[in-house]
């Protein structure tokens, strides 16, 4: 199984990102049947400084990856769209690391998203004032 993780560097053991489409970095991460870690590497994600669509370039780097798994905090209902509609399973991750997070979604301590999650980073879509990088009140 392949997993890819959003992370804030290089590394097993660096944090995972809160944000998907804009994180630094990506964390691919090969498990065998036995749900050992047999190797991983990690990618600049070329989608972090993006003007527009960061999630949809991000979420086609995983694809393009050939992976099977996604974990992160939260995500955006496109990227989330384009990941399920390519047969990518999407788990919520937790603040650790990124080993952590492989090793709780082996163990099957994550639940599969059924959902896109915004973050507090979002455009604070769900009717939620006061969050997110929206143009404020609506009167």
């Amino acid at each position: 199984m392949k997993i890819c993780v959003p992370a804030t560097g290089e590394g097993l053991e660096v944090r995972i990102c809160p944000v998907f489409g804009r994180a630094p970095y990506f964390v691919f991460v090969e498990v065998d049947d036995g749900g050992n870690i047999t190797s991983w590497n990690a990618e600049k994600n070329p989608a972090e400084y993006a003007r527009g669509g960061a999630g949809i370039m991000a979420s086609q780097k995983v694809v393009d990856a050939g992976c099977d798994a996604l974990i992160t905090i939260s995500i955006g209902p496109k990227a989330y769209d384009v990941l399920r509609a390519s047969g990518v399973k999407v788990y919520a991750g937790v603040e650790a690391s990124v080993k952590d997070n492989v090793e709780k979604l082996v163990r099957n301590e994550l639940s599969e998203m059924v959902e896109a999650v915004p973050g507090r980073f979002g455009r604070g879509w769900r009717g939620v004032r006061g969050f997110g990088a929206g143009r404020g009140w609506r009167w």
